[in-house]
């Protein structure tokens, strides 16, 4: 008999469906879902009624930003980087320009 005042069921399981007749110790069992999430999404470890799903991160991405690792199941944020020589700023959750090449791009060209 599974569920509420009942057992759990087995290690890396969860119910799927009372027993028959009712409170018969033959619930219906499944297998935690165990493949890995992509970069971006977290999962969840599986309960006793659902099984472990891959959810998108809850940390939105900068402009220029990129998942570099997938979440943590119990925070669901996400790892991230910069693209193209960008840096990340964790603090403020951007991505900038490294101050050499804000220099760079800040100095007028040199007229002829």
């Amino acid at each position: 008999r599974g569920g509420p005042g009942g057992p759990p069921p087995p290690p890396l399981h969860f119910y799927t469906g009372p027993g028959w007749p009712y409170n018969m110790d033959n619930c219906s069992v499944q297998a935690c879902n165990r493949t890995q999430c992509h970069f971006g999404e977290y999962k969840r470890p599986c309960s006793t009624f659902q099984d472990a799903l891959c959810r998108k991160c809850i940390n939105p991405l900068p402009v220029l930003g990129i998942y570099t690792g997938v979440g943590d199941h119990t925070t669901g944020l996400c790892p991230w980087s910069c693209w193209g020589g960008y840096l990340p700023d964790y603090n403020q959750g951007i991505c900038v320009l490294p101050a050499a090449l804000q220099a760079q791009q800040t100095t007028p060209a040199p007229t002829p």
